[in-house]
């Protein structure tokens, strides 16, 4: 069977983005499963939103996808299933989404990048969990260099990781 990639519609405005090859059994387990985000967010709708499942990032390029559309703080899926990112899951999130969109990572205009920024004093404002857009941690961005940082995957919390990539184990 061929897999899809499908969006769960959720209470309060959440979403969460998955993969399967079978929707109504994925939704079932969903439905009966132990994961955080879906049991406190009950699913409301769903829709396939790639059929066949094209590239090995799909899952997490609809998922930052979403997360650029309705905020970090109400999207989760693919490599983004704890129920709380950490600090440095978002700063990593923030400065990919600034970067996909040509903007300065110190201010976030579009005219220039953040080495020739006329701001560099200034960074953006702190929203970056908040339940709008992509909006950014100021004391999160790097604005001396243009890369994006490495992710230290010691830093990373890993309390729910054992839980939700068991469930997400079974989407492939």
């Amino acid at each position: 069977m061929t897999n899809l990639i499908y969006a769960l519609e959720l209470e309060n405005n959440k979403w969460y983005i998955g993969k399967t090859c079978d929707i109504e059994s994925r939704i079932n387990e969903h439905n009966i499963g132990s994961n955080k985000w879906i049991k406190t967010y009950k699913i409301k709708n769903h829709e396939i939103i790639e059929n066949p499942v094209k590239s090995k990032f799909s899952e997490d390029n609809f998922t930052k996808e979403y997360m650029m559309k309705y905020g970090i703080g109400n999207v989760r899926g693919g490599s983004y299933t704890k129920f709380d990112l950490n600090k440095d899951e978002i700063k990593f999130l923030n400065k990919e989404f600034l970067h996909a969109e040509d903007k300065c990572f110190n201010c976030g205009d579009m005219n220039h990048y953040s080495s020739e920024c006329p701001n560099k004093t200034e960074k953006l404002e702190s929203e970056s969990s908040s339940d709008e857009g992509s909006n950014l941690d100021s004391e999160d961005l790097d604005s001396e260099d243009d890369e994006t940082e490495d992710l230290d995957s010691e830093n990373l919390d890993t309390e729910d990781d054992e839980t939700e990539y068991s469930e997400s184990e079974d989407e492939d």
